[in-house]
């Protein structure tokens, strides 16, 4: 796993059709943790030629959701608006990851059409990412901590505050982020983990142990925080994720593996990926 991924990141930093076109071969592997990879990075390329496939995905219900998922963000994240109108049957989706990402995507995509001052749809200036919503404009951490929380809020909204708080990525939001991996929702949980591990800040490694360890979230959760903890990579993290080797899950063994891959890239001595050796 840990060479298919970097080969996919390699077609990822070529972002033309024909890298794109590699990466949907692809998808025909049974690893969902690889297929929903290759959504997400399909969706950062802004690839219009794999929109068909795409559509495939999220409409094939015998996919794993977590995969559905993530090729209906990919489609938010392209940023054409025409895919709307085949976007909004799924908004009636039977599994709610996939309902509330079609919400967002949606969501994105009217946002961007109305061109509001000051925002342009494109990679966030901070992280380099294509991101499911863009950032408020407010730097208050205790009212965006508020709406993060709150279930009664639109999802959209919620997601605007989780990436403004990213972007201010001083200890108290990190925190303020970290607090809301215990909100509704196994969408949102996801995000804050995967937000938690582009932030990389050791202040968040005690709450995603939790949710990796703690085997009644869904695997699209767990397998989240595992890799946020590869990206933190402290010796803490190497021991948590070590713990994991062998989880029932695939997707989160998976997972483990490729974040250990990832400390093992970015640290100074022997690899750690011997571990996970049979």
């Amino acid at each position: 796993m840990k060479r298919r991924f970097m080969a996919l990141m390699q077609l990822r930093s070529a972002p033309c059709n024909r890298s794109a076109n590699w990466i949907v071969r692809a998808f025909l592997d049974d690893s969902a943790l690889l297929k929903h990879e290759l959504a997400f990075c399909l969706g950062q390329m802004r690839a219009k030629v794999a929109i068909p496939t795409l559509f495939d995905i999220l409409k094939n219900k015998d996919e794993d959701p977590m995969v559905r998922h993530e090729a209906a963000e990919a489609l938010g994240a392209i940023g054409d608006p025409t895919v709307i109108e085949k976007l909004t049957p799924f908004l009636d989706d039977s599994n709610r990851e996939v309902r509330e990402t079609v919400e967002l995507s949606i969501e994105r995509l009217k946002f961007f059409v109305e061109k509001p001052k000051g925002f342009i749809d494109g990679n966030d200036k901070f992280y380099n990412t294509i991101d499911p919503a863009p950032p408020m404009e407010s730097n208050d951490i205790a009212e965006l901590e508020k709406i993060l929380v709150n279930p009664n809020e639109k999802l959209f909204k919620r997601y605007r505050a989780l990436f403004t708080l990213r972007n201010l990525s001083t200890d108290e939001s990190i925190m303020a982020i970290s607090r809301a991996l215990d909100c509704d929702g196994a969408l949102l949980k996801h995000e804050i983990a995967y937000v938690l591990g582009q932030i990389q800040s050791p202040l968040a490694v005690e709450e995603l142990t939790r949710k990796l360890k703690n085997e009644n979230e869904l695997p699209m959760v767990r397998h989240e925080a595992a890799e946020a903890l590869g990206s933190i990579g402290t010796k803490k993290c190497e021991e948590i994720l070590i713990e994991h080797i062998r989880d029932k899950e695939r997707v989160v063994r998976e997972s483990v593996e490729v974040a250990m891959s990832i400390v093992d890239y970015n640290k100074i001595g022997e690899p750690i990926f011997e571990f996970v050796k049979e």
